[in-house]
């Protein structure tokens, strides 16, 4: 809780510190830089961290095996990124190419901490995560004193030298701490991606429906309203952020050791506490003083109870899809993903006048539809035994 939490307060800060001192705007251009990042990322990832740290578990993926995953991964990453950007962009070569190697070093990184997850301590994995988001804190500081406003590659430089960082020290971690099997029977690369697919494609879908809103909020709203929404949802994630930090370990204590109705049961309880925890916050946050620095980002006081519930249904979803992902079943949390997108989809086309108000209010009946389907899900599977 106190490594990872400090690489959680750490984004949280830059975050904020970028909307105190630039504005709401350059704060929304900071946040859809990173959604389009970390969409094109997990569109390249295949979902191999959860598949290594599965086969790692029985002990059926070698390091070299690991290593030729990640070179793969990380030239595929680079080609896709690039031609991507280019395409967004123009004739932009020089962002193209620090947008790719930014999004191929993030995808390194991804997967050699999958390896650390399941072969070295929760000291070393901690650090690891934490280490992203205490550097990109470290450049935010260095660089905002300096600037009035954010050019998009100023952004992706501070993710790529984030990024190879982090990848540089969790190399280290893995070559120096990291004991894989010498022996035994192998996993095929063709199991590993068959695995990874349904991670990959709930990663890709979340990843669509967050980078698509926030590109669908510009386009309509305006920059200033990405900002406002993308403050929202840092708050939501600071909120979560003991369950942010739990959900790997929780993974890895899970695997192969939980039941359908663990896991509904467990999904249910997170929910109605979150519930109680968030009413309460809410309901403090009526007598404190109204900060004067904070001015900018004074309409979020109308918006706090539809974050608050959005908060709510984003645990019950995370868990119901680590505990999925455990028992091998990460259908779960594709079909719940799926459901969001297509829910946000429908609303989309059903809304003539966008309003913020409304804006919110969809991505809030996304995250429900996707609770609801992931309960459904759960609930069916009790019942079907044979599709276990």
């Amino acid at each position: 809780m106190l490594i990872q939490g400090v690489g959680a307060l750490a984004m949280l800060a830059a975050t904020l510190m970028i909307g105190l001192s630039l504005g709401p705007a350059q704060q929304g251009k900071f946040s859809l830089v990173r959604a389009e990042l970390q969409f094109i990322g997990a569109l390249c990832l295949f979902g191999l961290p959860q598949a290594i740290f599965y086969f790692s578990e029985s002990n059926r993926l070698e390091r070299k095996k690991v290593y030729l995953l990640v070179g793969g991964v990380a030239i595929i990453t680079l080609i896709v990124a690039f031609f991507y950007s280019l395409l967004t962009y123009g004739e932009e070569i020089s962002y193209a190419m620090i947008f790719a190697l930014a999004v191929s070093i993030s995808n390194i990184y991804g997967v050699l901490r999958g390896a650390v997850l399941a072969h070295s301590s929760t000291r070393y994995f901690n650090l690891v995560s934490a280490a992203p988001q205490i550097i990109v804190l470290f450049f935010i500081i260095t660089i905002i004193p300096y600037i009035n406003e954010f050019q998009d590659w100023q952004i992706a430089f501070i993710f790529l030298s984030s990024a190879a960082i982090s990848a540089v020290f969790t190399f280290i971690v893995v070559n120096r701490r990291v004991n894989f099997p010498v022996f035994g029977m192998s996993v095929e690369v063709n199991e590993i991606v068959k695995y990874g697919a349904g991670a990959w494609l709930t990663a890709v879908l979340l990843g669509t429906s967050s980078f698509f809103w926030l590109k669908y909020i510009e386009n309509s709203l305006g920059i200033t309203a990405v900002g406002i929404f993308t403050m929202g949802l840092i708050a939501i994630n600071f909120i979560l952020t003991p369950l942010n930090l739990g959900l790997p370990l929780l993974f890895k204590r899970w695997t192969n050791n939980i039941s359908n109705k663990d896991s509904l049961k467990s999904t249910l309880i997170s929910g109605v506490a979150v519930f109680i925890a968030v009413a309460t916050i809410l309901l403090l946050t009526n007598f404190m003083p109204k900060l004067p620095f904070l001015v900018a980002y004074s309409s979020l006081e109308q918006f706090k109870w539809i974050f608050g519930m959005t908060a709510v249904a984003e645990v019950m979803l995370r868990l119901s899809g680590v505990a999925g992902n455990a028992m091998g079943l990460p259908v779960i949390h594709t079909l719940a993903e799926a459901t969001r997108a297509l829910s946000l989809a429908v609303f989309f086309l059903w809304v003539d006048q966008i309003t913020l108000l409304l804006i919110i209010k969809g991505w809030m009946f996304g995250a429900i539809m996707a609770v609801a389907a992931s309960i459904f899900c759960m609930l069916f599977i009790r019942s079907k035994k044979s599709l276990i």
